[in-house]
């Protein structure tokens, strides 16, 4: 057991705390460690090479949470490290993304099918190198679409009265991610809270690797599942088909928004030594942000004859349908 500060920069606050270590919650060289705080479950984060991930993770998180949009309690310790509360509790199960079929009633020649058909689906679809990496890439409406609903369609399967709440609860993740630019988000890296019989989504975690501030070039992609995507296109997909479980998120005072983030940056980068990582943020995340939350302004999202609508905004470098 030992004693530490937990800082909260989000409301000016800190506290001592007593920290007990459990152990490792993976087997990485930068898996975190499994603690409770203050008898709170959760893990505590330490990146042996790029602590920005660990401040850039925080920082996405505050954000998540200005936004309304379900994310995991997370500080800072004062030895430079992150507390993220556990996603769930006692009682409860956390079922990964690439897990869902084993939660449903389905026999073994649908999910045969279901694998089939994904597969018939990679392949049709355009291969590109990034840094280094052959990725498969979504471009147009209807990819991304099959891509959107392979999670929603396994949503429809489990036959939840909460199963709006869930679908809104994932579009809202795919926006954070367009809004960071999130290259991680695999399906282990997000899913369901089970207890009992009932279902809901889990709050977000692991939405750093926007910090891979040397990747120039895959810095307008964001990877769900297994799959890259333009964030400009995912953007224009999600408003024009979802409107309506981002509404709330729009009509939030966006200078405020983009204030708090900057204010929270400094206090995160307070050093001239994180004149970098600050003009990073602020371009890749704090820089889209202010244009997406406007953007929307821009978009006809639907005409009398219910036909969908794009524009382009020809006064930002940003590709739109």
């Amino acid at each position: 057991m030992e004693t530490m500060k937990l800082i909260d920069y989000y409301n000016d606050t800190e506290k001592e705390v007593n920290i007990e270590d459990i152990g490792p919650a993976g087997a990485g060289f930068n898996a975190p460690r499994k603690v409770r705080v203050n008898g709170i479950l959760g893990f505590k984060k330490q990146s042996i090479n790029c602590s920005t991930f660990d401040s850039f993770e925080y920082l996405i998180c505050q954000l998540g949470k200005m936004l309304d949009i379900k994310v995991a309690d997370t500080y800072f310790f004062d030895d430079g490290s992150i507390f993220s509360k556990s996603i769930y509790e006692e009682g409860e199960e956390f079922i990964t993304g690439d897990k869902y079929l084993e939660c449903i009633d389905v026999s073994e020649d649908e999910k045969k099918k279901y694998i089939e058909e994904k597969n018939k689906f990679d392949e049709t679809l355009e291969k590109e190198t990034v840094n280094g990496r052959e990725e498969r890439v979504a471009k147009t409406k209807e990819e991304i679409k099959t891509v959107i609903d392979q999670y929603i369609t396994r949503i429809d399967r489990l036959n939840v009265d909460n199963r709006d709440e869930i679908v809104k609860d994932y579009i809202r993740m795919c926006f954070l991610d367009t809004l960071t630019g999130n290259k991680d988000r695999v399906s282990g890296n997000y899913g369901l809270i089970k207890r009992g019989n009932n279902y809901s989504f889990a709050p977000l975690f692991d939405s750093s690797t926007i910090a891979y501030k040397d990747m120039k070039n895959d810095c307008n992609y964001v990877q769900l599942n297994h799959y890259l995507i333009d964030r400009n296109n995912l953007y224009n997909y999600l408003v024009s088909n979802y409107y309506e479980c981002l509404s709330d998120i729009f009509d939030k005072d966006r200078k405020q928004v983009i204030d708090k983030m900057k204010s929270l940056l400094d206090k995160v980068f307070p050093n001239e030594d994180d004149k970098k990582n600050k003009e990073w943020f602020n371009n890749e995340v704090i820089g889209h942000l202010d244009y997406y939350l406007n953007g929307v302004n821009s978009l006809f999202l639907e005409d009398e004859n219910n036909k969908k609508k794009e524009t382009i905004d020809n006064t930002n470098n940003y590709s739109l349908y």
